[in-house]
C-alpha cells in the first residue's frame, strides 16, 4: 500500500488473519471456502459474499464497518455525523 492510499478490505482480512496466526488454508477451513478464495479476497481480486463477511466479522470479532470501510473512514463518518455534515 502506498502512502496516502486507503487500505482495501482484502488487506484488512490479511492483517486480521495474520494477527490470529492463521494460514490462508486454515482461515478457509474456518469460513468454509477454498484457500484460493481467501487469496483472491486478500489481493482484492474479488470480495467475499455478504454471508462470508458476516462470518469473518464474527470470527475476528470486528464490526462489518471496520472490515468493509476501515478505521479512517469510520472516524471521518462519525466525526461528520457528530458535527452535522452528513
Amino acid at each position: 500500500m502506498k502512502e496516502g492510499e486507503a487500505m482495501q478490505m482484502g488487506e484488512r482480512i490479511a492483517i486480521l488473519r495474520k494477527k490470529k496466526g492463521l494460514s490462508q488454508e486454515e482461515l478457509a477451513a474456518v469460513i468454509g471456502v477454498s484457500r484460493q478464495s481467501i487469496s483472491k479476497w486478500e489481493s482484492s481480486q474479488s470480495v467475499p459474499d455478504l454471508d462470508k463477511i458476516i462470518q469473518l466479522c464474527t470470527y475476528f470479532d470486528v464490526s462489518s464497518d471496520h472490515l468493509i470501510l476501515g478505521e479512517i473512514v469510520l472516524i471521518l463518518l462519525i466525526f461528520g455525523l457528530s458535527i452535522g455534515i452528513i
